[in-house]
Order: C-alpha cells, then structure tokens, then sequence
C-alpha cells in the first residue's frame, strides 16, 4: 500500500487515504473486486512489474 502512495505521490495523481486502499487491495486479492486501470499501472509501477504479469489487461491507450 505505501509503494502504491509512492508511486501515485511520484506520478502526480491522488489514491484513496489508509484505510479505504487497503480495503480496494483486500478486495483486488480476494477477486471480489478488478482494479481500474488506473489502479493496475500504479500497482505494477510500485511493485516493478508489467499489468499482464498481476494477470490483468493493460489498455494500450492509457497514458503511462
């Protein structure tokens, strides 16, 4: 969770606070719930890994 804050503070863009993002993490480990795809390029960036190796799809026109 603070390599994902990282990531975002370095990159100039907002996730939710504490609490609220470990609960989207909870729910993206479980499968309740799939990252957008802002969520998957921070979470790859912080964890040094391309979107297809967390097991999702990248969208080619996403910016970064």
């Amino acid at each position: 969770m603070k390599a994902m804050q990282e990531e975002a503070t370095r990159r100039g863009i907002t996730l939710a606070k504490g609490e609220s993002l470990q609960a989207n993490l909870s729910r993206w480990e479980r499968g309740r719930q799939i990252p957008d795809q802002l969520h998957r390029r921070v979470l790859g960036a912080a964890l040094g890994v391309d979107v297809e190796q967390l097991g999702m799809d990248a969208d080619p026109d996403f910016p970064w």
